[in-house]
C-alpha cells in the first residue's frame, strides 16, 4: 500500500468507503420492518394531538373555537370534543367509520376501516382561562402508512443499482485524479527552485488555474506577490525610519553629554532639556505618523464606508486647524453644501488636516489659504490652495513618496516634517477611488488637487 501512488489510493480509499456505505444502506433497509414505520407513525400522530392540545386557549368562559392553525397537521386528521363527548370542531378521513367509536384516553388504537387501517388516539386536555377552565378531548387520527411495501420495491431497486454506481465512481474518479495531480509536479518543482533560490520574485504560473490546483498554483503566486511586496516595503520602511529618527536620536544623545559634562548654570540646564523636548516631540510625531500609515497599509473594506457630509466634515478641519496654528495666515472657504459621498469619516478628515496642515507648514507669514470643495458632473473636487515657497519642478513627482522631504529648511516648525502627511493623503485618496495631483511654482505657492468619482 505504502508503494501505490497517491492517486491510486486515493481511489481505492473512496471506493471502499462508498462499497461500505452502499452496503450499510442496503442491510439498513433490509432491516428495517413494518414495526419501526409503525413506531414512527404512531410517534407522529402522539405529537401532533399533544401539539393540538397544548395550542388551545379560552375565549372567556368558553372554548376558543376560532382557531388559529389548522386541525388536519402532519397527516392527522384531530377533532375537537367537549367533556361530554359531543363533537366541536373538525373532521373524520371521508373512508373513516367513526360509529360506535369509544373514548380511550392515552392510547393508541388500530382500527380497521374498510380496506384501509387507521391509527386513533385519544387525550384528554384541560384548558385555563382567566374565568376558569374546562376539559377538552383531542382525538387524532392517521391512517396506517404502506411504507413496508415501499421499502421492499426500494431495496430490490437499490440491490441492482447501488453496485454499479459504485463501479462507475470508482473508474470517474480514478481518471479525475489521475488527471488532477498532472500539475503537482510542476507545482512542486516551481515551488522549490523558489526555495532553493530564495528569489520571491519567481512564480509558479500554472496555465490550466480552472480547477482546484490551478487555483491553489494562482493563490499560491498572490500570496509571493504579496510577500514580496510586503518585504520590499518592510526593507525600505525599516531604511527610511531608521534615517528620519537618527538625526533626532543623535542631538538628543549629544544634549544630554553636553549637559552632564559642560552646562554649569541653570541657563544651560534648561536649553539642553529644551532641544531634547523638541527633538522627542518630533520622534514623537513621526511614531505617530508611522503608525497611522501601517493602519493604512490594511486597506479598510470599502463595502464598509458610510455616507459622509464632505461640506460639514471641510468646515470643521478648518476651523480646527485655524484655532490650533493660531497664525498670521489666513484661511479662506468656497465649500459648496451637502456634499456626500460614501467614505471613511476619520480617513477623509486626516486628508483635509494633512492637506491644510501643509498649507499652514510651507506658506508664507499674513499669507492666505484658499481651501475649496466642489462638486463636478463626474467627480467631487477639494483643493487647498497656498501663496507660500512653492515646490520645485524637479521635485513635483516626488513628494508623495513616504519620508520626501523637497527641503529640510522648511520644517524648522516643533511640529516638524515627518515626509508622510502628503503619502498618507495620496494613499487616502486611492482607498477611496480618488486621486491627487498638485501645481506649484518656486516662491508663488501650491495648489493641491483631489478628485474623487461620483459613482
Amino acid at each position: 500500500m505504502k508503494h501505490l501512488s497517491i492517486k491510486l489510493r486515493v481511489t481505492l480509499w473512496y471506493t471502499f468507503l462508498m462499497v461500505l456505505v452502499v452496503g450499510s444502506v442496503l442491510i439498513f433497509m433490509m432491516l428495517i420492518s413494518s414495526t419501526v414505520i409503525e413506531k414512527d407513525v404512531k410517534s407522529q400522530l402522539s405529537a401532533t394531538v399533544n401539539s393540538i392540545g397544548n395550542s388551545l386557549s379560552m375565549d372567556d368562559h368558553d372554548l376558543d373555537l376560532d382557531l388559529g392553525f389548522s386541525l388536519f397537521q402532519n397527516q392527522v386528521y384531530n377533532l375537537l370534543y367537549n367533556e361530554n363527548k359531543t363533537l366541536l370542531k373538525g373532521d373524520y378521513p371521508d373512508a373513516f367509520d367513526s360509529k360506535d367509536l369509544t373514548f380511550t384516553p392515552n392510547t393508541i388504537r388500530s382500527i380497521k376501516s374498510g380496506d384501509l387501517t387507521y391509527y386513533v388516539v385519544d387525550r384528554l386536555f384541560t384548558v385555563t382561562g382567566e374565568e376558569g377552565s374546562v376539559k377538552v378531548w383531542v382525538r387524532g387520527v392517521i391512517e396506517a402508512d404502506t411504507a413496508p411495501n415501499l421499502m421492499k420495491s426500494l431495496f430490490e431497486i437499490a440491490l441492482f443499482t447501488l453496485p454499479f454506481l459504485v463501479l462507475i465512481a470508482a473508474i470517474g474518479g480514478y481518471l479525475i485524479s489521475r488527471q488532477a495531480f498532472k500539475p503537482i509536479d510542476h507545482l512542486m518543482k516551481a515551488a522549490n527552485d523558489i526555495n532553493d533560490g530564495g528569489d520571491l520574485s519567481k512564480r509558479i504560473d500554472l496555465k490550466n488555474n480552472h480547477d482546484e490546483i490551478g487555483k491553489l498554483a494562482s493563490t499560491f503566486d498572490l500570496m509571493l506577490s504579496r510577500l514580496e511586496n510586503a518585504f520590499d516595503a518592510e526593507k525600505q520602511f525599516t531604511s527610511d525610519a531608521s534615517h528620519e529618527l537618527r538625526t533626532p536620536v543623535t542631538v538628543i544623545l549629544a544634549q544630554s553629554e553636553l549637559a552632564q559634562s559642560s552646562a554649569k548654570t541653570l541657563e544651560e540646564h534648561q536649553e539642553a532639556l529644551s532641544v531634547i523636548h523638541r527633538q522627542a516631540t518630533k520622534i514623537s510625531h513621526l511614531i505617530t505618523q508611522l503608525l497611522s500609515f501601517t493602519r493604512l497599509d490594511q486597506m479598510p473594506d470599502p463595502s464598509k464606508f458610510d455616507e459622509v457630509d464632505l461640506s460639514e466634515l471641510a468646515l470643521a478641519v478648518c476651523a480646527e486647524q485655524a484655532e490650533a496654528w493660531n497664525s498670521s495666515i489666513s484661511v479662506t472657504s468656497d465649500i459648496q453644501n451637502k456634499i456626500r459621498m460614501k467614505g471613511d469619516s476619520l480617513l477623509l478628515g486626516r486628508l483635509m488636516n494633512n492637506l491644510i496642515d501643509n498649507a499652514y507648514q510651507y506658506g508664507k507669514e499674513n499669507g492666505t489659504i484658499k481651501v475649496s470643495l466642489k462638486k463636478q458632473a463626474d467627480a467631487i473636487v477639494f483643493t487647498v490652495e497656498d501663496d507660500g515657497i512653492g515646490i520645485s519642478p524637479t521635485d513635483l513627482d516626488k513628494i508623495f513618496n513616504r519620508f520626501y522631504q523637497a527641503d529640510t529648511s522648511r520644517t524648522a516648525s516643533v511640529r516638524g516634517s515627518s515626509g508622510l502627511g502628503l503619502a498618507m493623503v495620496k494613499k487616502i485618496a486611492m482607498i477611496h477611488g480618488g486621486d491627487i495631483r498638485v501645481d506649484s511654482s518656486i516662491n508663488q505657492g501650491s495648489k493641491f488637487i483631489v478628485k474623487f468619482p461620483i459613482k
